[in-house]
């Protein structure tokens, strides 16, 4: 089975605006999201409650003991939303790849074990699977999700993990 990705807030934000979305399922690849990001998101057709449904992104509804314990998350890595929260625990739960362009949540990620990528590699990925070319991806994604990916790059603090949101996340 192939891997499932779990996409944060913000991701499913900026990838809505450039029209990147509904690429995303013809990859073959699993994406999910969680009800909790869901309600920042007016747009809705890309996504289901039905795990295997083809085409589509998968939206996890925590029940109320895991948004709880999401929640408590906060003791460790405070200054997030329930959705940014609700993310990590589903990331860990299902032991998906994370892709998410805020810094701290990258770097709160990885402690918990969590792969996180960032946008450069699901242009790749989409090139890749044949789903748009690569003239498409230059002229269409780039430089709108590399403005968007600025917005939450940072400068890297001593002992932290190098934050490149275009690609996988180093420690």
């Amino acid at each position: 089975m192939s891997p499932l990705i779990t996409l944060d807030n913000l991701s499913v934000m900026d990838m809505g605006k450039t029209g990147m979305l509904p690429g995303l399922p013809l990859t073959g690849m699993r994406f999910a999201t969680t009800s909790t990001v869901m309600m920042d998101i007016p747009e809705r057709r890309m996504f289901t409650d039905t795990p295997l449904e083809h085409g589509k992104i998968y939206v996890s509804t925590l029940t109320i003991e895991e948004l709880q314990y999401a929640w408590e998350l906060s003791a460790t890595f405070p200054g997030f939303t329930l959705a940014d929260y609700s993310v990590l625990y589903h990331a860990r739960r299902e032991q998906s790849l994370l892709i998410t362009f805020n810094r701290a949540l990258a770097e709160a990620a990885m402690i918990m074990g969590i792969d996180v990528f960032g946008y450069e590699w699901i242009i790749e990925t989409l090139i890749n699977e044949g789903v748009i070319t690569r003239s498409a991806a230059d002229d269409r994604y780039r430089k709108p999700l590399i403005a968007a990916a600025g917005r939450y790059a940072g400068v890297k603090h001593s002992g932290s993990p190098v934050f490149d949101p275009l690609n996988k996340i180093t420690a």
